[in-house]
């Protein structure tokens, strides 16, 4: 699920590992598994509509982490780049790693590791972006990688 920080609204993007198996619009309850346990609503808890868009976000799908060093260029893997411009890309939520392209496929978005970036693992690295055709403007923590970003000296 991507969590979209929109400027009037709070908006879930369902989405899959492997984009397969996505649920259709619909009501739906929620079941929450913990410990061995778990717990259904009794009423439909979720709605899910047709999205207008989906909104970019880093997706790395191997199980090795992005690996960088300060001061270095990167590619960043991405879905949903095209008709979506990104604005800003933060791994610390402090440091805005510097935008170069988007590449020839498509699928990733080249970026500068700035010399000041804080050293460490990254899960949660946020992007801003604007849809180009429906003008809605946005922030997605993306966590859907499977593996950090990692930044070192």
């Amino acid at each position: 699920m991507i969590v979209d920080l929109g400027r009037t609204a709070l908006n879930l993007f369902v989405d899959t590992y492997d984009q397969t198996r996505l649920p259709g619009p619909g009501k739906y309850k929620l079941k929450i598994v913990t410990g061995g346990k778990s717990i259904t609503s009794k009423t439909d808890f979720i709605t899910i509509d047709k999205a207008d868009f989906a909104p970019p976000y880093i997706f790395n799908a191997s199980a090795q982490p992005i690996r960088a060093k300060r001061g270095t260029r990167v590619t960043l893997p991405f879905r949903n780049l095209s008709g979506n411009t990104i604005s800003l890309v933060s791994l610390d939520g402090l440091n805005i790693l510097d935008i170069v392209s988007v590449t020839a496929d498509g699928k990733g978005l080249v970026v500068d590791i700035p010399a000041e970036q804080s050293i460490g693992e990254f899960y949660l690295p946020l992007v801003y972006y604007d849809h180009n055709a429906t003008g809605t403007s946005g922030a997605v923590y993306s966590p859907r990688s499977i593996s950090p970003i990692i930044i070192t000296e």
